[in-house]
């Protein structure tokens, strides 16, 4: 089993108004442990229920001290388990 981060790209069921903007959609990094990379980016796609994750602007990746800072890895449990140990707040963003 590995560590993976997902940077994910979530467009909105239902996008809102916000600063007299409309968000469609947001960034987030969900972190998880997993045994391939697309079992990773199912569970992390998996989490996500407020919108659909696009792929194209996603990206999932092994999480080691050379891909993610020292204070995100230190997120995960002491012992891997199947699942999600990091979740960031949302970057929002709007309608083009």
């Amino acid at each position: 089993m590995k560590s993976y981060l997902s940077r994910l790209c979530v467009k909105l069921c239902l996008p809102f108004s916000s600063d007299d903007n409309t968000v469609v959609g947001y960034y987030i990094n969900i972190g998880v442990d997993a045994d391939t990379e697309d079992e990773a980016a199912a569970l992390a796609e998996k989490s996500i229920v407020d919108g659909i994750v696009d792929w194209g602007a996603s990206e999932v990746f092994e999480a080691d001290r050379k891909t993610v800072s020292k204070d995100i890895l230190e997120k995960r449990p002491p012992q891997q388990v199947k699942g999600l140990w990091y979740r960031s707040g949302r970057v929002l963003f709007p309608a083009d």
